[in-house]
């Protein structure tokens, strides 16, 4: 009755579904639960309340930016320039609106030392709100471009990286502001995610004599680190516990879950973190369009959580996680064979992603 009546509180919206759990909550559909976070020390969990931007971990800002961030530019109509049109440039990360990320992306901004915070909300109705960080000045772009130059990007975002740093390059030297340099710019955005719209097509059909090769994608791995990694999980990789009613036997069976998704143009990279870390395995997806690093194991599991127990970890994520590794301890004490003690790991669980309004502390 312990673990029903704690189900019995859930809605059933929750983004917790147990699967096997039929014979204590009827009408439930029970699956897993996403947590999409990062490590900490398996044995105390520490906030990030206390992390000063000195004291972040450059490589962990572009494992991050390597998942959630985006170079790009734009070519607009600007009736101020002799030319009839202006480049603006853009760099952003973005994250899920919440106190927590918004503390994230102002230790990002103290890091730095440039760029806004913007929360943006409600643009579509499927959409969820967002609070980005976002550099767009030039001479700031500069600095931004800096940081990446000592600190690599490592997965095909370094292509869109390299394209963004000719767009500076060609800005540096005015280019932008005869009709030249502007094709060339309008040439390299064939290359960006959304290509040349048809409006440039349409008043610059000269951009053909001045597209050149796209930079090849050529990453340094000897530029991988625990740190890097980390960042890279907390923008694309998550945490879930698989709860599964046993075969012939009355307890049930946490399968931890760590998984990064990344499109198969990156898939080197999930293979380099396997090599790295020395455990894992990697897997296409039968579209072939995309692949997935796995842990689904406590043995590894636990692996993971020692080897990032040191790594100082950003925004709500970090809170998830907590929840996450405090759950690995009970299974790895066998409470997960006792109502209480899986009641406990459901409780928890529970929490994470949308389920969270404490943004401070763990519970």
């Amino acid at each position: 009755m312990y673990l029903e009546n704690i189900l019995q509180n859930f809605r059933p919206k929750t983004i917790l579904k147990v699967s096997g759990l039929n014979s204590v909550l009827p009408k439930w559909n029970v699956s897993l639960v996403k947590t999409f976070s990062k490590t900490t020390n398996v044995r105390h969990f520490s906030s990030f309340s206390n992390i000063k931007a000195e004291s972040l971990n450059p490589s962990y800002l572009t494992g991050f930016s390597d998942g959630d961030g985006s170079f790009s530019f734009s070519i607009i109509k600007n009736k101020t320039q002799k030319i009839g049109w202006a480049v603006r440039l853009n760099f952003t990360l973005v994250a899920a609106l919440n106190s927590a990320n918004k503390k994230q992306f102002q230790l990002i901004k103290d890091y730095f030392g440039v760029g806004q915070i913007i929360e943006r909300k409600n643009l579509t109705p499927k959409s969820n709100p967002t609070v980005q960080f976002v550099v767009r000045n030039f001479q700031e772009c500069i600095l931004i471009r800096k940081h990446f130059e000592n600190y690599p990007l490592l997965t095909s975002k370094l292509v869109q990286f390299k394209i963004w740093c000719l767009v500076i390059d060609l800005m540096l030297k005015k280019d932008q502001f005869n009709d030249a340099g502007l094709n060339k710019i309008i040439a390299l955005k064939l290359y960006s995610p959304k290509g040349l719209s048809d409006l440039l097509k349409l008043n610059f059909p000269k951009y053909k004599n001045y597209i050149q090769p796209c930079p090849i994608y050529e990453p340094n791995f000897e530029n991988l680190n625990i740190s890097w990694i980390a960042g890279f999980i907390n923008a694309d990789g998550h945490f879930r516990i698989q709860i599964q009613k046993r075969k012939l036997k009355e307890n049930y069976q946490c399968v931890p879950v760590i998984q990064i998704t990344q499109h198969t143009n990156s898939l080197i990279v999930l293979n380099e973190i396997k090599n790295y870390l020395g455990f894992g395995s990697v897997k296409i997806r039968k579209t072939k369009a995309a692949a997935d690093f796995l842990i689904r194991n406590i043995k590894e599991t636990n692996q993971f959580i020692e080897k990032f127990k040191t790594v100082k970890f950003l925004g709500a994520k970090a809170l998830d996680y907590s929840a996450f590794c405090e759950s690995i301890i009970l299974i790895n004490n066998k409470k997960h064979l006792t109502t209480k003690g899986l009641a406990q790991i459901v409780k928890k669980i529970s929490k994470v992603n949308s389920k969270r309004t404490n943004f401070k502390t763990e519970d």
